[in-house]
Parts: structure tokens; sequence; C-alpha cells
């Protein structure tokens, strides 16, 4: 389905919205659906995301329709010595800066988490990207990105 297609069935199902984010869920449409099991929802009751579901979805925490919250982050980090969570977001001009300077860097390690902040709770929306550092379950105090190039090597 090409933009034009997408826009005029996603306006039918949605009514109208911002440019913004029409484009967020046609990239999402793109990358994350394949054309055949595809379907477009009826706007989920938040006002800032809709939803695109494909009948196979998988179970992982961190791509569930439920925002997260402080609470679930530090229940990530419970039970690891050390984790890294950074928030980020797709718009973000720091964010993407960061991605490239990592590159492949940052699929490598498994003690840094990456959430994106559709995922959140507006409460964790402040700034990014936002690096919260967990030690032995505890939060420390947060790190600047120049503390992440420095653990990955960058």
């Amino acid at each position: 389905m090409n933009w034009n297609e997408f826009r005029a069935n996603y306006y039918k199902a949605n009514g109208t919205t911002s440019r913004q984010v029409l484009s967020q869920e046609y990239n999402y449409y793109k990358n994350k659906l394949s054309k055949q099991n595809s379907i477009i929802r009826k706007k989920s009751p938040s006002p800032k995301r809709t939803i695109i579901r494909s009948p196979v979805r998988s179970r992982s925490p961190l791509r569930s329709n439920k925002k997260m919250t402080l609470k679930d982050i530090e229940n990530l980090a419970k039970g690891q010595r050390f984790v890294i969570i950074v928030i980020w977001a797709k718009w973000c001009g720091h964010c993407d800066q960061m991605k490239k300077r990592l590159g492949n860097k940052m699929k490598d390690t498994q003690k840094i988490i990456f959430i994106e902040e559709n995922n959140l709770d507006d409460s964790l929306k402040e700034y990014f990207p936002r690096i919260l550092y967990y030690q032995d379950g505890q939060r420390q105090k947060d790190l600047t990105v120049d503390d992440v190039y420095t653990y990955l090597g960058a």
C-alpha cells in the first residue's frame, strides 16, 4: 500500500490527525507489518498514539499497549548488576546523532536497554536522550551521552 492509499484508509478509520503521527504510523506499517497481515485499527484511547496491529505479535513487555512507568523500568533493572536504560525519540536530533555515532555498538551489548518515547508514560518524557543508570537494582545518577560513548568505546 502506498502513502496515498494508507493516508486515505487511515483517515477513513481514524479521522484526521497530524502529519507527524500519520508519518510515524506509515513508517511503522512499512517496517513492521507485511502487506498481507496488516490491518488498520480504530484509534486507541490514548490521543497521542494510534496502534496498527498484525495478527501475529510478540509478547515483549516493551511492545505492549500499556505505557511504561518508572516503576516498570525499575523492575527491568532489578536482579541485574548494572544496566543503562536509554530513553530516546525518533524525532530527536540528539538521539539521531547518538545512533549514527554508536552505529551497531548499541546492539552488541546486553547491559543497555533502549526504550522509545512512544512506549513511555508522560512523566518520563522530560528530555531526550535520557540515560538512566542502575547498579544492583538501585538508581544512580543519570548519565550523559558522553558517558555512554566512553562505555561503548565510540
